[in-house]
């Protein structure tokens, strides 16, 4: 964050604090409507992180690396979909707030120097019609002044780390069975050679036995 962004966030602090907005609401308590964690190979259809506050308050926060054609069509979808969910339990059409905030790795606004964006919906005077349902979106790149070049550096980083994680994962589970087979044929000849002593076989004899099952991989 530049020294104007910063300004720029202090401003807005003052501006609220001047309209009568509580600036020091915050969240006290949180859960998790999604604690599953996505495997890092595996796809995924759904938000990123769902979560909701001490007063049951849906908060929603997604990433998106790419701008596509139907990335708003999809971001409306979402935001639908999750008005649906907060619905009061036992009330036909009663709503808990809804807070989905949009982290944006690209300049979804070009022509505006501002990095959030709100959107809620608004009569043609500006006049807020529905206060429960608020979208932020958050321009990545304005916000840290990070190129597109690093930022799908540092994607491809966190792809390869992961790969790499799963490679020693996989090789230490094979080397675990590995040395575990290995011990178990041990403990095997082991108990052979026990049994062939018991039966008071020569050296002589024993000795061919042995040979008999290292040619076999016992």
């Amino acid at each position: 964050m530049t020294k104007e962004q910063y300004a720029e966030m202090l401003k807005d602090i003052s501006e609220t604090h001047k309209q009568g907005g509580n600036i020091s609401a915050c969240i006290e308590s949180i859960s998790f409507v999604n604690p599953a964690i996505v495997a890092p190979f595996s796809k995924n259809i759904t938000s990123d992180i769902v979560a909701e506050d001490q007063h049951l308050d849906r908060i929603v926060l997604e990433v998106q690396h790419v701008c596509g054609d139907s990335y708003r069509d999809r971001l409306v979808l979402y935001t639908a979909k999750h008005t649906v969910a907060s619905r009061v339990k036992g009330e036909d059409y009663k709503l808990r707030n809804l807070n989905l905030i949009s982290l944006q790795m690209f300049n979804g606004f070009p022509e505006s120097s501002n990095y959030r964006h709100t959107i809620r919906l608004k009569n043609q005077d500006n006049e807020v019609y529905f206060d429960k349902q608020t979208i932020t979106l958050v321009e990545i790149p304005k916000l840290c002044i990070f190129t597109e070049e690093f930022l799908v550096s540092e994607a491809m980083k966190m792809s390869d780390h992961n790969y790499e994680l799963y490679v020693e994962k996989k090789q230490a589970r094979e080397e675990g069975l590995a040395e575990g087979r290995a011990e178990g044929r041990a403990e095997e000849r082991a108990d052979n050679l026990a049994v062939l002593q018991d039966m008071n076989l020569s050296p002589e004899q024993i000795a061919e036995f042995k040979a008999r099952l290292e040619a076999r991989g016992k």
